[in-house]
């Protein structure tokens, strides 16, 4: 991600700064959420707004790694989840989840990116509500409404995402398609393509107008990647086993009637 978002020298008083997971958390949030008045989307079924971004759990660890004695460390999902649910609790921040991962919202993103609000009077209002949690429930929904009639001001009129049937059930946009087929053989892509068709086929019609081909592919591979691979030993058949006792009975037998006839392999006359 490029580009750049503003802040105030002001966040150095606010209660997050003397906790530092919980600063990184915000920040990483923050700094990362939409800042286009049109949103993002993100999925057929998830449109992100002005001051939203979406994450996983597992991708917030990895974000938030660290190095101490030289090691890179990872805060547990239990820590994470914790840090979040302070956030949410201090209003700075408010969640909903997804199959993605969790959205969040920030709370006031308007006036922190606004650079009218950065004024001195209007800028300790502010910070002095994101980080004084002892304000009345009343004065936190009256600014929560305000933040989410701003964040509606994006376009209503969502812009036409035009796929095309690549296969039986299997609708993609030509940059999904360009990255499946970076990502995967032709063969492999066959292989989840049909795989996909086979699933989609007997879900119901809101079901199928709503899944993505595309991610649920996504999906299924990573979750395929963090199956530890199977190592299969090379076993032989029962005609294989028959076959090699068979020949070594027979060898066996030959030894015998070699030695009735005075005759034995080298190193085995038992008179030598």
């Amino acid at each position: 991600m490029s580009g750049a978002f503003q802040t105030s020298r002001e966040i150095f008083g606010s209660p997050i700064w003397k906790n530092i997971v919980d600063f990184r958390m915000f920040f990483l949030i923050y700094g990362n959420a939409v800042f286009s008045d049109e949103g993002v989307r993100l999925a057929d079924d998830l449109d992100l707004k002005r001051g939203e971004w979406c994450r996983s759990t597992r991708k917030l660890q990895e974000d938030l790694q660290y190095i101490e004695n030289r090691q890179i460390k990872t805060y547990s999902t239990s820590v994470v989840n914790r840090c979040i649910k302070r956030l949410v609790d201090m209003q700075m921040i408010c969640t909903r989840t997804h199959q993605l991962g969790t959205v969040f919202t920030v709370v006031n993103y308007e006036k922190y990116q606004g650079l009218s609000n950065y004024k001195k009077d209007n800028l300790e209002r502010n910070l002095e509500h994101s980080g004084n949690s002892g304000g009345t429930l009343g004065e936190h929904s009256g600014n929560n409404n305000k933040n989410v009639k701003n964040a509606n001001k994006v376009k209503n009129e969502k812009k036409e995402v035009i796929k095309k049937e690549y296969a039986p059930y299997i609708f993609l946009t030509e940059d999904e398609h360009s990255k499946l087929t970076d990502l995967f053989s032709e063969d492999e892509l066959q292989g989840w393509f049909l795989r996909y068709a086979s699933w989609i086929s007997g879900q119901s019609e809101s079901v199928q107008k709503k899944r993505s081909a595309y991610f649920s592919i996504l999906n299924w591979h990573r979750d395929e990647q963090k199956r530890p691979k199977q190592v299969f030993q090379p076993q032989l058949s029962s005609y294989q086993k028959t076959k090699s006792r068979l020949d070594q009975m027979l060898a066996e037998e030959e030894a015998k009637k070699n030695g009735a006839r005075g005759y034995y392999p080298t190193g085995t006359d038992p008179f030598s």
